[in-house]
């Protein structure tokens, strides 16, 4: 009896060093080898010897890959929805009398949620900036285009943009000459 346990259990340890055909050990398994988005879940029938659960082979391996996809709306040039979830200020910056409220205009034009035009803190200025808050370069850089401007108009908004103390828009267009008149 004893020298039959000694069996089973040598049969049942060399087990847990079987090798499947691909060259992996059953039971065991490297993360070094995939992806960082890779989830491994081993699962192994089990059956009972002598009242104890032991892990037989073949093993199941269960690889689970998760992707999470995130969908901003496309501004575009034309009239668009997705114009509408963003909020636009023109500031003058020139001294050309009604050039926001005209460049406030066309943004209305195209669906965008335009406020009120107003004066800039400056009134010499000769290239129109296009000023975004946080999270909103793809917004500022697409009606730097619409006006005619190069992406690099485009910047992030800071303390030092000749804007008034009000609370500012998503996007804050302050005019220059360039496209004021």
């Amino acid at each position: 009896m004893v020298i039959s346990v000694c069996l089973i259990l040598a049969i049942v340890l060399g087990i847990g060093n079987l090798r499947s055909s691909n060259g992996i050990v059953a039971g065991k398994s490297s993360s070094a080898d995939l992806a960082p988005s890779t989830t491994v879940v081993t699962k192994a029938p089990t059956t009972t010897v002598a009242s104890i659960p032991v892990t037989t082979a073949p093993s199941t391996t269960v690889v689970v890959t998760t992707t999470t996809t995130t969908t901003q709306p496309k501004l575009a040039a034309g009239a668009n929805p997705a114009n509408a979830q963003v909020t636009v200020r023109v500031a003058n910056g020139t001294g050309v009398a009604g050039a926001a409220g005209r460049i406030t205009q066309k943004l209305q034009s195209l669906d965008f949620n335009v406020v009120v035009p107003i004066n800039a803190t400056v009134s010499n200025l000769t290239k129109t900036t296009v000023y975004y808050y946080a999270g909103f370069q793809v917004a500022g850089q697409a009606i730097a285009e619409i006006l005619g401007l190069p992406a690099s108009a485009a910047k992030p908004l800071t303390s030092t943009a000749p804007l008034p103390n009000i609370y500012p828009s998503d996007v804050n267009v302050v005019l220059g000459a360039d496209i004021a008149g």
